[in-house]
């Protein structure tokens, strides 16, 4: 979400308080902000809504311009084999949209400790297990809209995709021509991802099976019960797209790093390890974890010159040159 045009706090407690009375609107609290949305909880005490079913008091609010990615995540919530909130509801506002969920309990993954995320990775991992056993509910492949249909006839195409510009950060290449060290990262990580890409795809065993993937891990969209190692919440689906699972755990590689606390953990042989004790163990893992890093690296180059955070593009720069080389 573009933050100048969000509402304000104030703003916020006056349309909760109009939409379900003073006392939600005096309950409301600020519980972060992204790129695409900015989240609130409030207290709502109301027996039941319009269609009469129940919901617990603890809830959301979640403010941003894009219907769909509310949509994405109302498709998602209430599954049973994923914990994904249920929403209750999505309408317009002064703002772009709104939508409301339960409210899960947890511990943000991001701010674990060492030792805290080795004794959730296991719970991760299998949690991300059960998200490759959805089936994805439209056709195609890459990020799929409000009506479940995605663009794409093929993972590559979807994944080749990130050398053009969307709405969403239009503007990143003009922007991206500023840095001319992480410009030319870019370039040969798009050739090299083609490379890799087409290599896999005339590998019949190499496609991968189509499924939902989350695409957007470790952003404050995981929450987990830290005591007792339990993933309780996979929030957030508004970036999720159709294809290879893998992808997600390549999510987790890349990422990695970027959490000193983390540095103990060995996550790359906590996933092959578990990938073969679940039969998901394949001889071209180590080429789609690579591909896969490589596309998430140039996709958070355009990311993060569409938002002008140069150290951050300086140093996804830099690690992704590492993996080219």
């Amino acid at each position: 979400m573009d933050i100048s045009s969000a509402p304000t706090d104030d703003e916020v407690r006056s349309f909760v308080t109009r939409s379900w009375g003073p006392a939600a609107g005096e309950s409301v609290a600020p519980l972060g902000a992204g790129e695409w949305s900015r989240a609130y909880s409030f207290t709502d005490d109301s027996p039941a809504d319009a269609t009469g079913q129940r919901w617990p008091p603890e809830m959301v609010i979640r403010f941003g311009r894009h219907r769909t990615d509310f949509v994405k995540d109302r498709v998602m919530g209430g599954c049973p084999t994923v914990p994904v909130p249920r929403v209750r509801e999505i309408g317009p506002t002064p703002w772009g949209f709104f939508v409301t969920s339960e409210r899960a309990a947890g511990t943000y993954l991001d701010t674990l400790g060492g030792d805290e995320m080795s004794s959730v990775l296991p719970a991760l991992l299998r949690t991300l297990d059960a998200v490759a056993e959805l089936t994805p509910p439209g056709p195609g492949y890459g990020m799929w809209d409000e009506h479940g249909a995605a663009p794409f006839e093929s993972w590559r195409d979807a994944l080749l995709e990130v050398a053009h510009e969307h709405p969403r950060v239009a503007g990143w290449k003009e922007l991206l021509a500023r840095r001319p060290g992480p410009a030319a990262v870019f370039e040969r990580g798009i050739a090299a991802l083609d490379e890799q890409l087409g290599r896999l795809q005339r590998r019949a065993d190499s496609a991968g099976p189509r499924r939902i993937v989350h695409s957007d891990l470790l952003n404050r969209n995981v929450l987990v019960n830290a005591t007792s190692g339990v993933v309780t919440a996979v929030l957030d689906w508004g970036n999720a797209l159709y294809g290879d699972p893998v992808y997600d755990l390549a999510w987790l590689l890349f990422w990695w790093p970027w959490y000193p606390a983390w540095s103990g953990v060995d996550v790359r042989t906590a996933i092959e390890e578990h990938l073969a004790a679940a039969g998901r163990g394949s001889t071209d893992l180590a080429e789609r974890l690579l591909a896969y890093q490589c596309h998430i690296g140039l996709d958070g180059l355009t990311y993060n010159a569409f938002t002008r955070r140069w150290d951050t593009l300086d140093r996804v720069a830099d690690q992704l040159d590492a993996l080219l080389r």
